[in-house]
């Protein structure tokens, strides 16, 4: 549990709306979604149901409520008690997509906060294509961000390719194709399929494949939250496109999750940085903490 999702979870209580809760916390429905159920998955209850209107709180909200008021109220107080130390500290921001933070970069972060009290780390999660964005930009002068990228601009490390967390077609049990064992893109001729919004990658990276495989993708729709996806899957509406490590996670009963046999969809991060630009010291002391632990954290994935 930490400051984000009860931040998320209070303004979906407020407006009632997980849309309307995104926009105010300046995070796509997607980011908000997956925030959320994480911290339903670390405490084990469901918190809000799906509703014509919105969402509405379920008894285990209800009871979380006045407690993450409570605690958001002390993050704000022990806040404006170090605000003058921070004020202090050189700033280095790095970007991180959605997923790599949590599932594959928590512990650099720790090693690098324990190590380096002299600089604060500001940990932006954004969309993978914001993440590129504010590199070329300059926004930040680091992100971690997930393939793939744009050599021209960009200089990239492989941080962490997981053999087992590929790109995958989620389809109802019953579905013709869930008795395949791998898809490929020709499989997907002629079948609604649906995607995340633009904001991610894997969109694109299907579109290109299917038109590369000598036809066009039928695009039943775009979703904001891989949520989702699941959900047209699991009431056969479509197939969708996600990955075998969030189906994993969601683990649906009624769905299965077959991997494309293409390894341009294996879900792979990247740390890039801008072409011929020069790194500050404290970016430069990131970078390498990165480089040295990506070997460890890439065995202990696979």
């Amino acid at each position: 549990m930490d400051k984000r999702q009860l931040q998320y979870f209070l303004e979906i209580c407020k407006c009632g709306n997980l849309s309307q809760a995104a926009k105010k916390c300046h995070v796509s429905p997607q980011g908000i979604s997956m925030a959320i159920f994480r911290l339903e998955d670390e405490l084990s209850c469901r918190l809000f149901k799906r509703t014509p209107k919105g969402s509405s709180m379920t008894e285990h909200a209800e009871l979380l409520l006045p407690y993450a008021e409570k605690i958001m109220t002390l993050f704000s107080e022990c806040e404006d008690c170090f605000i003058r130390n921070r004020q202090m500290k050189q700033t280095l921001t790095v970007y991180f997509a959605y997923g790599t933070l949590s599932e594959f970069a928590t512990p650099i972060v720790k090693k690098w906060r324990d190590e380096n009290h002299d600089i604060l780390l500001d940990i932006q999660e954004k969309s993978e294509l914001l993440c590129d964005s504010a590199v070329e930009k300059q926004d930040a002068e680091l992100a971690l961000t997930i393939g793939p990228i744009d050599e021209q601009k960009f200089e990239d490390n492989i941080l962490f390719s997981v053999p087992d967390c590929r790109h995958a077609v989620i389809v109802y049990k019953s579905h013709p194709l869930a008795q395949k064992e791998t898809i490929s893109v020709n499989d997907l001729r002629g079948i609604p399929v649906v995607l995340l919004n633009d904001e991610t990658k894997t969109g694109s990276v299907f579109i290109s494949l299917c038109k590369e495989a000598g036809f066009t993708p039928m695009i039943y729709t775009k979703v904001g939250e891989a949520l989702s996806i699941f959900d047209m899957a699991e009431n056969n509406v479509a197939v969708g496109i996600s990955t075998t490590y969030l189906a994993k996670r969601l683990h649906r009963e009624n769905v299965r999750a077959i991997p494309f046999d293409d390894n341009r969809f294996t879900w792979r991060i990247l740390l890039i940085k801008k072409k011929n630009t020069h790194l500050s010291p404290p970016a430069r002391l990131f970078e390498k903490m990165l480089l040295q632990n990506k070997k460890v954290f890439t065995q202990k994935q696979a």
